[in-house]
This record gives C-alpha cells, sequence and structure tokens, in this order.
C-alpha cells in the first residue's frame, strides 16, 4: 500500500510538471489601463467629453451603436434638431433600394439627371436643388409633396408615419435615436441600398468627423446649417475599426462645433477600441478556462458575472523590460535551489527520525524543483528564440518590398506587408471614365526612397519614407476652372438641345465631357501636382516577419492627399 502511494505522489508530480511547463511557455498580454474608459460607462466619458469641451453651452444629442457587439448608446436621444443635409441618407435608400430591386437603374433619367449623377451630387456634394427633386419624385402628384416623401422614409427612421410625433413633419428635424435607426438599416442590409456608404465615403475628407485625419476609414454624411447667429453643425456615419460602428452627433450653438465633431469621433474610436480589447480579453479567459476544466474535470469553474472578468489591456503588448528580467530571474533561481536545499535538508532529517525512506521522496522533490525553474525561466528562453528569428528578418525589406509591389500593381504582396489591413481598395476599379482616368494617373505617379537607417526597438521598428504621389488636391482648383472653361467653350460650339434642358440647365453629359477634356489637359502634365510626404512608418514583428501598421498619413498619401496641418473651419 505504501508503495502505491509512492508511485502516486511521483505521478504527481511529473503531471504538475507537464502542466506548468505549456503555461509558463504562454506568451501572456501586458495589461494596460486607459483612464479615459477604465471603470467608466459610455455616458460618463461622453459628458466628461461634453464638459472639456464647454458644449453645455448650447445644445448636443448624440447615438452610438456597436455593429457587432449591439452596443447602442444615446445622449438625449428623443430630442428633435435641424438635421441639415442628413436628411439625404435616407432619402438616397429610397432610390438605392429601387436599384436594387430593378425598379430603376443608374442610368434612369430623373427629372433630367441620372441617378448616379444624383447620389453623387447630394451625398458628396451635399446639393440641395438636386435633394429636391429626388424629393419631389417621391411625392410626385401629390398635394403636400414633401409629406409624402416623410411618410415614406419614416419606417426607415424607425416611425410609424401614422403615428409619429407632429414635429418629425416640422421641416426639417430628426433625432439621433431615429438616424441611428437609419444606419443600422443601411449598415445591416447593405445589399438593399448599392453604392451609398461607399459614396458616403468620398464626402467632405477634410471636414466634420474628418478634419483632423483619423486612424480609421469613416464614410460619412454632414449637415449644416445657419439660422440667425446659431450654427447647427451635425455629421452621421461610420466608423471602420474592428469592429465597425455608426455615430451621429447634433450641435446647435456649441463652441468651436468642427473640433468638437473630429475629436469625439476620434475618441469613440478609442472607445470601440477599448471595449473590443475587452471583448478579446473575456474570450481568451474563457477559453483558457475551458481548457483547463478539460485537464482537471473535477475542478469547478469560477462563477461568472458582473465585472469581475474584466481586465485592462492595450491594443499592443510591449515586451519585458530588459533590467527586470537580468535582475528578478536569477533571484527566483536562487529562491528555488534554496527551497530545494531546505526540503532535501528536512527530508534527510526526517529520515533520521522517522526512518523515511528516500528513493521515492528525492526524485518527487527534484521534479518539483525543475517545474519551478522552468516557469522561471521558461518566458525568457522564448523571448530569447523570438529575438533570433527576429534578427533573420530586415523591416526594411518588408518597407521596400510593400513599395514595390504597389509600385508594380501586385496588391496581394503589397498587401501582405501589412499588420491590421487586409486591403487599402487601390485594386478596385473606379465606376466611370473619369475617376479611372485619375486613378490610373495617381498609381502610376507613386515613387519612394527609404530615408535614413531604420530604428528596431525589440518587437517593434520605424522607418522613415520619402514617398512621391500626385496631389489631387492640388488639382482640383485647376480642374474646376477647366472645366468651367470647357462647359462654356462647349457651349458655344453645340446646338443648343445638347447643352441644356428645357429648364435651361446645364446637361449632364455636356458637364461630364467637359469635366473630362478639362481632366486629361491636366493629366498631360502631371509633374506639376507631383509632390513628396515625409512617413514616419511603424513596423511589428510577427511570426511571419516584420509588418508595417497602416496609420492615416501612409492612407491619405495612397490616395493623392497630402497630410494636411489642422485647419480653421469653414462651410
Amino acid at each position: 500500500m505504501k508503495k502505491i502511494r509512492q508511485l502516486i505522489g511521483l505521478f504527481a508530480a511529473l503531471c504538475l510538471l507537464l502542466l506548468l511547463s505549456p503555461c509558463s511557455l504562454a506568451e501572456e498580454p501586458a495589461p494596460a489601463g486607459d483612464e479615459r474608459f477604465e471603470g467608466k460607462t459610455w455616458e460618463q466619458v461622453t459628458e466628461a467629453f461634453i464638459e472639456e469641451h464647454h458644449a453645455d453651452i448650447g445644445t448636443v444629442t448624440i447615438g452610438y451603436c456597436n455593429t457587432v457587439t449591439g452596443e447602442e448608446q444615446y445622449y438625449k436621444p428623443d430630442e428633435y434638431m435641424i438635421s441639415g443635409s442628413l436628411f439625404k441618407v435616407p432619402l438616397n435608400m429610397v432610390f438605392c433600394e429601387k436599384v436594387a430591386n430593378g425598379e430603376i437603374d443608374w442610368d434612369t433619367n430623373i427629372r433630367g439627371y441620372s441617378y448616379e449623377y444624383l447620389l453623387r451630387g447630394t451625398i458628396i456634394d451635399s446639393n440641395n436643388e438636386l435633394a429636391e427633386q429626388l424629393w419631389r419624385e417621391i411625392g410626385k402628384g401629390a398635394v403636400r409633396p414633401y409629406r409624402v416623401y416623410r411618410e415614406v422614409i419614416a419606417p426607415i427612421m424607425g416611425e410609424d408615419p401614422e403615428t409619429a410625433d407632429d414635429m418629425y413633419y416640422k421641416n426639417n428635424y430628426f433625432t439621433a435615436r431615429q438616424m441611428i435607426h437609419c444606419l443600422k438599416e443601411l449598415y445591416d442590409h447593405q445589399e438593399k441600398y448599392p453604392r451609398l456608404i461607399d459614396t458616403m465615403k468620398e464626402a467632405e475628407p477634410h471636414k466634420y468627423f474628418l478634419q483632423n485625419p483619423q486612424k480609421v476609414e469613416v464614410a460619412h454624411k454632414y449637415g449644416y446649417f445657419a439660422e440667425g447667429s446659431v450654427l447647427y453643425l451635425n455629421d452621421c456615419g461610420f466608423c471602420f475599426t474592428e469592429d465597425p460602428f455608426a455615430l451621429v452627433v447634433f450641435t446647435a450653438g456649441i463652441m468651436h462645433p468642427y473640433e468638437f465633431l473630429t475629436e469625439y469621433c476620434a475618441l469613440m474610436i478609442d472607445y470601440t477600441e477599448y471595449q473590443t480589447a475587452l471583448r478579446h480579453e473575456e474570450e481568451l479567459r474563457q477559453s483558457r478556462e475551458a481548457a483547463m476544466q478539460a485537464l482537471n474535470p473535477t475542478q469547478e469553474a469560477p462563477e461568472q458575472g458582473g465585472n469581475a472578468a474584466k481586465a485592462d489591456i492595450s491594443a499592443v503588448t510591449e515586451p519585458a523590460s530588459d533590467d527586470s528580467v537580468n535582475l528578478v530571474t536569477p533571484l527566483m533561481a536562487v529562491a528555488v535551489f534554496g527551497l530545494t536545499a531546505g526540503a532535501l535538508a528536512a527530508l534527510l532529517m526526517l529520515r533520521r527520525k522517522k526512518q523515511l525512506k528516500l528513493r521515492w521522496a528525492i526524485p518527487a522533490l527534484l521534479f518539483a524543483a525543475a517545474a519551478l525553474l522552468l516557469c522561471v525561466y521558461a518566458p525568457g528562453m522564448k523571448t530569447a528564440v523570438s529575438a533570433g528569428e527576429q534578427k533573420k528578418a530586415d523591416p526594411q525589406e518588408s518597407v521596400s518590398r510593400f513599395f514595390d509591389a504597389l509600385i508594380a500593381k501586385n496588391y496581394p504582396v503589397a498587401y501582405d506587408c501589412l499588420y491590421d489591413y487586409a486591403s487599402l481598395g487601390l485594386e478596385e476599379k473606379p465606376q466611370n471614365e473619369a475617376a479611372q482616368r485619375m486613378a490610373d494617373a495617381l498609381l502610376d505617379s507613386y515613387s519612394y526612397t527609404l530615408y535614413g537607417d531604420c530604428a528596431v526597438d525589440g518587437l517593434h521598428a520605424r522607418q522613415q519614407v520619402l514617398f512621391e504621389m500626385l496631389d489631387l488636391d492640388a488639382m482640383q482648383a485647376d480642374l474646376k476652372a477647366g472645366t468651367e472653361e470647357a462647359v462654356r467653350r462647349l457651349s458655344e460650339e453645340l446646338p443648343r438641345s445638347e447643352v441644356v434642358d428645357e429648364q435651361g440647365n446645364y446637361l449632364p453629359a455636356l458637364t461630364e465631357r467637359a469635366y473630362l477634356e478639362a481632366l486629361q489637359e491636366l493629366l498631360e502634365h502631371p509633374g506639376r501636382y507631383r509632390t513628396s510626404v515625409g512617413l514616419d512608418l511603424q513596423l511589428n514583428y510577427t511570426t511571419d516577419g516584420w509588418r508595417i501598421l497602416t496609420d492615416s498619413r501612409l492612407i491619405q498619401a495612397l490616395s493623392g492627399h497630402a497630410p494636411a496641418t489642422k485647419g480653421g473651419d469653414g462651410a
């Protein structure tokens, strides 16, 4: 019987060694809190931001919805606000759904314009006259066409047209809750509303939510209205973080509304990424508990509930300090040897007093000591192996490979060099001839020079790059002037029937032709619009080598927009 107990003890020690080995080798995340969000609710975060920006002098209403988790938050959700051009989102949803259903197509003539022209004109250029053509088309033949249009979009806004509040039909008012309902419908059923979100991505790249460059892609529709001394400045749309979210912000008479919109949008991007990181940490914790439960079925699972499972984490895990590793590891090893020596001395004393047999006790003690030593040294061994693998790769080679692939238009290879993006959309074909010419000229203009040495710090690196491309922003003023000149020239050369419609408006075919001619003239001299941008690229080391972190400056440069400094307000 004693031998059986001894064998059981030896087996238990061996199991302890096997169980601790993978745990010690596992790469644990290093939690790091964000004081803006740690232990705070969305309401507390938002109210602190409003107070900090003195936006309580005026009116603000806000809606937020995470499309992955379903988290939905509001600040004054049911207060009706003048929406400005935000109404053009549900307005176009009506017509995009008709396209999806086959009732109309993009070339269908609506009051003298193709619908594609009306979509871009109302979303990108926010043309109120074109928007009026759309809502009058909805209410065509009715005594009160505007009311008919509001009745038609009511379900999109989450309202019953027969029971909606009177304010809903009063001019151009919406609530934050209504706009979030609209955005959720648009995001959840994108196949019903083709091209709308993509068109919103082209709207106002330097104002409202985007006055400062955001670190993720944003699709938005802004609203601007001035009444006396009160400025109503609003925006709504989607921010494409890992968990995309919908956001709407109405403001009326607050100080510095442009800064408020763009900085609050940035705050919500960080908030969403923080919540996503918490979600991943919770999923990881649960998977570990499931694994431990499988290894030891008799162990009771920890009680779930509350916020006990939440942990503070950061998006990037920083490597441990070399100084702390060098100091702590030897001290712990000494402690293990000391404990082992003390335990061995105790065994020898027990042997004399109680005639203890050592042939089973000593191996069990040594197994336990080996397990503890493995726990002490294994993390450092793993770091050393990672560092050895890291030296085989060159971050500069990854940067050069990325830009060389872009210039060769080999996008699968280029995107394989990125850490956080599977695609930048450069391979997508534009929807019209003018956009195709512009895109081809931009891609053909790419060139780069590596500037200075690459700075490597553990699993992170930085490389400066001088990137040259066609500056599309610089072309816009000349393109506009050239288009106007081409319109005047064509108006003199062509018959009136090919110039204006019955109401005296220029025909879309004429303006498109003028635009193409002006664009072609500019593209014949692309050197006038080339510009250089300094990029400070950051890279992370992965098991597949060095990968580039995609920041807003890189995306802007690849899109032909030179990153600009913060500017003043504008309508």
